[in-house]
């Protein structure tokens, strides 16, 4: 379970009325909560519950707009953030992949 909020700087490749907009953005996000459960096979009600302190973490991310009509849009993009501050040990890469459909009117 994640709870966080992020602010990034996105730059778009290509003008505003390209057929192909890639985008590359770079930032940070404040891990407000971060909760792992992990369930135990032979036990099936038993599970246990790590949490992590909250922390400041750099983020990353690809993607881009391919334009499929005047008003609709297809868009993907991956974006990628440490799983804790980068001052702690044993930091690894979390990320999430997007895509979806844009439909301006």
């Amino acid at each position: 379970d994640y709870s966080m909020a992020g602010l990034d700087f996105i730059y778009t490749l290509g003008g505003q009325d390209a057929t192909l907009r890639p985008y590359i953005k770079l930032g940070a996000m404040y891990i407000i909560e971060k909760r792992r459960r992990t369930y135990y096979l032979f036990n099936p009600g038993d599970q246990s519950i790590y949490s992590e302190e909250p922390s400041l973490v750099p983020s990353a991310g690809l993607g881009f707009r391919l334009k499929l009509s005047e008003n609709l849009s297809l868009k993907a993009g991956i974006d990628g953030w440490t799983s804790k501050s980068v001052s702690k040990e044993n930091v690894k890469v979390d990320h999430a992949g997007r895509v979806g459909l844009s439909w301006m009117f």
